[in-house]
């Protein structure tokens, strides 16, 4: 039986793909110190369960939550992002899909000559929950990288400005965002004691319409 061209294809295309994996992992083996033998060792009973080992490794790092962090935060689109701070270390046990029983919205501050400190944004939300039972908090980082995300592929309005998350999970600061127009969007990280102006909007948790 002769073969299609489209089937011959995908069969060098699967062979390829075989190969790069295989000299990948023999070139590894090398740089670990390995030897031919420990490469021939691979095609035995005692290799096929070391590589039922490694495919579990790569599989558990797919879904890591250092690499969901980072697709989360790729798939926003932004067109500068501090590499240096926003980091799974710095932010650890987000989620980004957000939440089953909340929403999320954004307010502006209050008007006051100078500006707010995190610890000010704070009782400020917190007497915002006190008068709208519907307000449950301030916003996550993670939640922030979904509301941006939904922003980017039009499930919400674009916002024009800061948006600030004060419930952020890093110890060294809150997550900053900037979205000037849908071709600039930045996030970066400021300090708790940085003084945001009023024209600043908080993202918020709130209970989710039925």
């Amino acid at each position: 039986m002769t073969m299609s061209k489209k089937n011959v294809s995908s069969v060098v295309s699967g062979m390829g793909l075989g190969l790069g994996i295989l000299e990948g992992f023999t070139a590894a083996i090398r740089e670990q110190g390995g030897t031919d033998e420990d490469i021939h060792r691979l095609a035995t009973a005692e290799g096929r369960a070391i590589l039922a080992d490694m495919a579990k490794v790569a599989v558990e790092g797919k879904n890591s939550y250092p690499a969901r962090f980072q697709a989360a935060v790729a798939a926003c689109g932004f067109t500068w992002w501090n590499q240096a701070v926003i980091t799974a270390a710095n932010f650890p046990g987000e989620t980004f899909g957000g939440g089953e029983d909340y929403d999320l919205e954004y307010r502006q501050l209050p008007s006051k000559s100078g500006g707010y400190c995190a610890d000010e944004i704070d009782v400020i939300v917190a007497g915002w929950s006190e008068a709208d039972k519907t307000v449950l908090g301030s916003a996550s980082a993670g939640d922030g990288i979904f509301f941006l995300k939904e922003v980017k592929d039009g499930r919400r309005e674009q916002p024009n400005g800061w948006i600030v998350c004060p419930g952020s999970t890093s110890v060294d600061g809150v997550l900053l965002y900037l979205h000037r127009c849908a071709s600039h969007r930045v996030a970066d990280v400021y300090s708790t004691g940085y003084q945001w102006r009023v024209e600043v909007l908080v993202l918020l948790r709130k209970v989710r319409k039925s």
